[in-house]
């Protein structure tokens, strides 16, 4: 007896009953086809017989759910979501818990303390940029100020690999880079090769796409570093530069890859070069608002060591109208003619102390953060009076003049009270960071000191004011005349030399 299986007999279900069939046991086909009726049909049992699984090891998949993570924290700060920045951050922590547990280590992943380095940044460039707050909805604002506390909680815990990172962010993301990839590099490579084959025979070619990023082959260099030329040095240089600006290159990623190609510049030049480069990607840090504090300090460093290296290299000149060889850094030390490098030292000086400025005026003047801040205004009138003494030795007056009156609007103001305590101040700070901070500012380039780190003040403010308005008055174009002329005006006043301010007047 065969076994019938029939559809439900009721009017109501008649029509549909109709296209229902009825299966027994002698129609084995039609079984088949019925057990099949809700199986899609694919390809993958058939193509999967001629590939091979990649299968990657426990941390290096950790590893890069980790980044996946970051990449949507970046994304959703180009459009302000720090609703989504909260959720990362927190899915973040849950699988820092998984990374730890596969590294059986107790280590903290460096990409972990990148992360915190970032979203410190981005929370200060948020906060600082009141416009755009206001314009916040109450949900974005909300999550802004919740991930403003959480981080704040959250970063007292690796405050010590936070400020190691910060010193030297080259170092450790590429010993933790090396790490993971060396586990599945040979399954990586394997597997693209097999893909290669397959899209080549199947009439395919791999195109890269546009969001690619920049690489640097970072081994090529370490595995043999005598066999570095100037020109495998320069040609990268080349590289990183041109990506700079493009989507999806973040300016901290630049200032890495311009550091480690620093360390092998090949003539003084050539290193000079890069460090301009380095500064002026440091800029970037202060694009939505302003520089970090931190940020701000390296980049003083920097100048600094720039012209420790003209100073110590006379015949290496800075310019930006002047038109440059391609080779012109090649030529070394001993090179008799003039070396020019495509920069402009006064306008960097100029833009540190625009920097220096917004600063202080997205914070709240009756706080401790601006009195901090205000501490490293001794270490801004050092460099500005560096620049102007090496613009005076090179016969840029004019250039000199503009610098001395940025001097002038860092002191007209100042009482001599005021004026005694930022001495004390700039020596207290020499004491201080004479061993730690510029530790930290060569640890990527040893250069000697051949220029001064702490400022030179004379005793009285008036006569340091008369000398510096001298300069303006013999070197200076019209505006710059024109605006140490109020400031003096204005200092006179300060000092109940009230006479002498009318007879500047009229």
């Amino acid at each position: 007896m065969g076994c019938v299986i029939h559809g439900d007999q009721s009017d109501s279900d008649s029509d549909d009953s109709e296209d229902e069939p009825v299966l027994t046991d002698e129609d084995p086909d039609t079984i088949e086809k019925v057990k099949n009726k809700y199986v899609i049909e694919s390809d993958d049992d058939d193509n999967s017989d001629g590939e091979k699984r990649l299968v990657k090891p426990g941390k290096a998949k950790r590893f890069e759910e980790m980044c996946a993570t970051l990449d949507k924290v970046n994304k959703a700060k180009n459009i302000n979501d720090w609703v989504s920045m909260l959720e990362s951050f927190d899915k973040m922590n849950k699988q820092l818990e998984k990374v730890m547990l596969v590294n059986r280590t107790g280590k903290v992943p460096t990409l972990y303390i990148r992360a915190l380095v970032l979203l410190e940044e981005y929370v200060g460039e948020a906060l600082a940029n009141k416009d755009a707050k206001k314009k916040m909805s109450s949900t974005n604002a909300k999550a802004l100020n919740s991930m403003k506390q959480k981080l704040k909680k959250n970063n007292k815990e690796y405050e010590d690999l936070i400020q190691k990172y910060k010193e030297n962010p080259v170092e450790e993301v590429f010993m933790e880079e090396e790490e993971v990839e060396t586990n599945c590099e040979a399954e990586v490579l394997k597997h693209e090769e097999n893909q290669d084959k397959r899209e080549k025979e199947d009439g395919w070619e791999r195109k890269s796409g546009k969001k690619s990023k920049l690489v640097l082959d970072k081994q090529q260099f370490m595995s043999d570093p005598c066999h570095v030329t100037w020109e495998t040095v320069n040609k990268k240089y080349k590289e990183v530069v041109a990506v700079r600006g493009r989507k999806g290159m973040r300016w901290f990623e630049l200032v890495e890859h311009l550091i480690f190609l620093a360390k092998f510049a090949k003539t003084p030049a050539q290193k000079l070069e890069i460090l301009l480069s380095i500064v002026s990607a440091q800029f970037d840090a202060g694009f939505h608002g302003h520089m970090p504090a931190h940020v701000w300090q390296k980049c003083v460093h920097n100048m600094l060591v720039i012209l420790d290296i003209l100073v110590q290299n006379p015949s290496i000149r800075v310019d930006d109208k002047v038109e440059i060889d391609d080779n012109e850094s090649q030529r070394g030390a001993d090179y008799k003619g003039t070396i020019w490098v495509n920069g402009n030292l006064a306008g960097f000086v100029k833009r540190l102390d625009n920097e220096f400025f917004k600063s202080l005026q997205s914070l709240d003047p009756h706080t401790t953060e601006y009195i901090d801040r205000l501490r490293d205004e001794p270490m801004l009138f050092l460099l500005a009076q560096n620049f102007q003494e090496y613009l005076e030795q090179v016969g840029d007056y004019k250039a000199a003049a503009k610098l001395t009156l940025r001097q002038v609007e860092l002191l007209h103001y100042k009482p001599q009270d005021v004026y005694d305590a930022m001495r004390k101040l700039a020596e207290q700070r020499e004491s201080a960071d004479n061993g730690e901070v510029q530790a930290a500012t060569s640890v990527f380039l040893e250069t000697p000191e051949f220029v001064r780190r702490r400022p030179a003040f004379v005793e009285s403010n008036r006569a340091m004011m008369d000398i510096l308005v001298s300069l303006i008055y013999k070197y200076g174009d019209d505006r710059t005349k024109a605006r140490a002329m109020l400031c003096d005006i204005f200092h006179h006043a300060l000092n109940n030399d009230f006479y002498t301010s009318r007879d500047l007047l009229l």
